[in-house]
């Protein structure tokens, strides 16, 4: 069976106490600084542990391409007590089989816990400093909902970042997630960084980068799902790699891996580079528009607006994950001007101004024609390539009756930021 980089069943798993789990300082590992980090946090004790190492082989590849002061730090938890991996340009193994770990814990643990994650990156920050990072997440990813073991489901798996199942195997998706508050407060433990890549299903969306706008300077990922072999790293980490980062090469690369994909040649992927400087003014006039032509937006759950989540909760509706700048477009230029009193030429203003801030906030994105779905039964979601952005935005889920995806959707900041006056609002 072929995976994608989402999932998952409501289970609850036990946490392993960290105190037990900490990283402990070794005499073989010496400080060394560098001019660029990588810090690759791969929680992998779920289905996708053999596409992981997969991933660390390609990375492995391109080792001669780093500089001499260039490091790829990854952390793996997979089938075995989580272990660090460094590869530089000296590295000579051929595969992850081959390549021996410079710290092996001496227990598992949860790699979703916010505690283990901060430890990790305390751990590879102190042994591996340089004058630039960045930072890959490689695993399973369902955006800013909460964790599965929290609501109720229909008949899906759902979650926000990881999966840890706790059982030292990869058959298993159930287990332990992380919730985004957490992860971005793990993040934020980290030195700023040049870059985020999410390699793993529905993260890049507005809710999550807004969360994470102060923590670096671009963020990399997809608003739907992508395949289970993720991103081509062979190609793309020497890119990453380079002092200056050409991110549209970066995009382009991922998204042409997958253009006639054999194994569904007729999906591809989305992807897009959201500059986190730009995200504050792209809230103002996302809030100045929305609170103007709001009465229009709910009509996104059935005017045809690329949906590139949509499933409904056993207790109620939850409005999925929309392109956030066809979203935008629809209820700007398709709102009713006899009810309104919009005429054409204010309309076109009003999207003129919105697009010029969403074009600096999210300046490249690549965008299939289709993608296929796990989550939607095996079907495939269409996009209009002519007006999506390459990132999603929610609805207002008040509507649903599970309070616990209410609760986590006004706990981040894109919908609340600040004062009362800058709130999102949706009609």
């Amino acid at each position: 069976m072929r995976f994608f980089r989402s999932i998952a069943y409501i289970v609850i798993t036990a946490l392993v106490s960290v105190s037990f789990f900490s990283c402990k300082d070794d005499d073989d590992n010496k400080v060394i600084s560098g001019e660029r980090t990588i810090i690759c946090y791969m929680p992998a004790e779920n289905s996708l542990a053999s596409r992981l190492r997969d991933d660390i082989n390609e990375m492995i590849k391109c080792a001669h391409r780093l500089g001499e002061k260039d490091r790829i730090v990854i952390y793996y938890d997979g089938i075995s007590n989580p272990q660090i991996f460094v590869i530089d340009r000296n590295t000579n193994a051929l595969s992850v089989n081959s390549f021996m770990p410079v710290f092996t814990y001496n227990t598992d643990g949860n790699s979703c816990s916010k505690e283990v994650m901060m430890d990790a990156f305390k751990y590879i920050i102190r042994h591996y400093p340089a004058k630039s990072y960045g930072l890959i997440f490689n695993s399973h990813g369902l955006g800013w909902l909460p964790p599965t073991q929290d609501m109720l489901t229909y008949s899906k798996r759902r979650k926000s970042f990881g999966i840890d199942n706790g059982l030292n195997e990869q058959s298993n998706s159930v287990g332990k997630e992380m919730r985004i508050v957490d992860l971005a407060e793990a993040i934020k433990s980290l030195p700023h960084l040049d870059f985020i890549l999410f390699d793993l299903c529905y993260m890049q969306n507005i809710e999550i980068a807004y969360q994470l706008r102060n923590c670096a300077d671009y963020i990399i990922g997809s608003p739907a799902e992508i395949p289970a072999d993720g991103a081509p790293y062979d190609l793309i980490m020497p890119m990453l790699i380079s002092k200056d980062v050409d991110y549209k090469s970066v995009v382009d690369t991922y998204g042409k891996t997958y253009d006639g994909w054999e194994q569904i040649p007729e999906s591809g992927v989305v992807l897009s580079v959201m500059r986190c400087n730009q995200l504050d003014s792209l809230r103002i006039v996302t809030n100045k528009m929305t609170s103007k032509y709001g009465d229009e937006l709910k009509k996104c759950r059935y005017n045809g607006t690329t949906d590139y989540l949509s499933y409904k909760f056993r207790n109620g509706y939850q409005a999925g994950f929309f392109d956030m700048k066809e979203m935008i477009y629809r209820m700007i230029m398709e709102a009713n001007a006899g009810e309104h009193g919009f005429d054409e030429a204010e309309k076109a203003a009003d999207y003129a101004e919105w697009d010029s801030v969403f074009t600096k906030a999210v300046p490249y994105s690549y965008v299939a024609s289709k993608i296929y779905s796990t989550l939607l039964g095996g079907s495939f979601v269409k996009t209009n390539q002519e007006h999506c952005g390459g990132i999603s935005m929610s609805l207002n889920p008040e509507e649903t009756t599970i309070g616990v995806v209410i609760d986590e959707y006004e706990s981040l900041e894109w919908r609340y930021s600040g004062n009362e006056d800058t709130h999102i609002t949706y009609e």
